[in-house]
């Protein structure tokens, strides 16, 4: 490989999340925590030697960014996703999370209903409850690990008049589904039928493993187009998480407008100097880095997915599609959830993410970061099966 997917980068005094949770606790590690969705890999050369040169020049007082910076995304969507972005369609965030929240409150009211898809990323139903909306989870079909929409239900949710909103995962955290376009399709008849507003998290959107494709939801119609928002960042893609940086694509003026006088109402200024710089760089300078990462992530699912489900007892591996988010099935070790998690880290030290906070199918479940080298995953995996074979032994 062209770029260093081999060294993990110790960021346990680099004010990184992940590490300083992993590092609270008292017991003995080896292993990098495989939790929170985002890397321990170095950068593009080519992007670090251009933002270093941004920063030897830049005065950092009041910014924003220019056109170079909105063409560069608007260049890479059509590009990587064929999907054609007009400049005027785009406003600026500082994450997919507040633009979410944003949404929420310019298309409901309190108590009016706003559906997801469990399991699914917490903060949605969090964002839901803290706007003081109804929320209506309507859990996944695990169909023998395959994953798909509950559409009846679905329709049922949104035919009720006070049902406004359906938070979209796309792809989706945690199950790693890549949503095939007639399951799409489905899902823009039924919400556009019952004057349902689609907000569709697509932050993982280039992180698409072999064989899949990725529709961006507002290309599969024009009636998807104009009742949908597309939230997206640079920070999944190329791990700037941290610079706070987020674009939400909105096509209809109306949709824009209300969406824009909310982001005025709450005092939205702008956003992160550093952050736009890195995303500019980055969907131009990035791409070949990005295509060795889908190599590595697409190579350790292959590994980790055969090794589990052929030799650890109790446990089954999923189906990965899209993301770097692998879902793991623990529950033949009929533990409680709390009592997983403790064991999963005191026996092999591997730092997961537990599946309950999810919500409904999340229970027995354990969520693992594998954008990670390979060595390191396989020490994770050897450590796993002594555990879970030293624990089936003796019960």
């Amino acid at each position: 490989m062209k770029y260093d997917f081999e060294t993990i980068v110790n960021r346990s005094e680099l004010y990184s999340r992940k590490w300083e949770r992993m590092n609270k606790s008292e017991h003995v590690r080896d292993l990098p925590p495989f939790s929170v969705a985002d890397l321990d890999f170095n950068y593009s050369p080519q992007v670090i030697a251009g933002f270093k040169e941004y920063a030897s020049e830049m005065i950092f007082g009041y910014s924003r960014p220019n056109a170079a910076y909105y063409q560069s995304f608007i260049d890479w969507c059509e590009r990587r996703l064929d999907y054609r972005v007009e400049r005027d369609w785009i406003l600026d965030g500082n994450g997919v999370v507040p633009a979410i929240y944003t949404a929420i409150l310019a298309y409901s009211e309190e108590d009016d209903g706003v559906m997801i898809m469990t399991p699914v990323y917490p903060p949605f139903a969090q964002m839901v409850n803290d706007t003081k909306r109804k929320l209506i989870a309507m859990p996944l079909i695990n169909n023998d690990y395959h994953y798909e929409i509950d559409f009846e239900q679905l329709e049922a949710q949104a035919k009720k008049a006070d049902t406004k909103l359906l938070v979209f995962c796309s792809p989706h955290n945690p199950v790693g589904r890549v949503w095939t376009k007639a399951e799409l399709l489905e899902v823009d008849r039924i919400c556009a039928e019952n004057n349902v507003i689609v907000i569709s998290d697509e932050i993982h959107m280039d992180l698409i493993l072999e064989g899949h494709k990725h529709h961006v939801f507002s290309t599969i119609s024009d009636r998807a187009q104009n009742n949908s928002l597309i939230l997206t960042s640079a920070s999944k893609t190329f791990n700037i998480a941290g610079a706070q940086t987020s674009m939400t694509i909105i096509a209809s003026e109306d949709l824009r407008n209300k969406f824009q006088a909310v982001l005025d109402r709450t005092a939205f200024f702008g956003i992160n100097a550093f952050g736009f710089k890195l995303a500019e760089l980055s969907y131009n300078l990035a791409e070949d880095w990005l295509d060795e990462l889908l190599e590595l992530i697409s190579s350790n699912h292959k590994y980790l997915y055969n090794y589990i489900n052929e030799q650890i007892e109790g446990l089954r591996a999923i189906p990965l599609e899209g993301t770097y988010l692998q879902w793991i099935d623990f529950s033949g070790l009929n533990m409680a959830d709390d009592e997983l998690f403790d064991f999963v880290f005191e026996k092999t030290g591997l730092f997961l993410t537990p599946g309950l906070g999810y919500g409904e199918g999340g229970s027995q479940f354990l969520r693992w970061n594998i954008a990670t080298p390979r060595k390191v995953m396989e020490k994770g995996l050897e450590q796993l099966k002594l555990a879970v074979d030293e624990f089936m032994s003796s019960n």
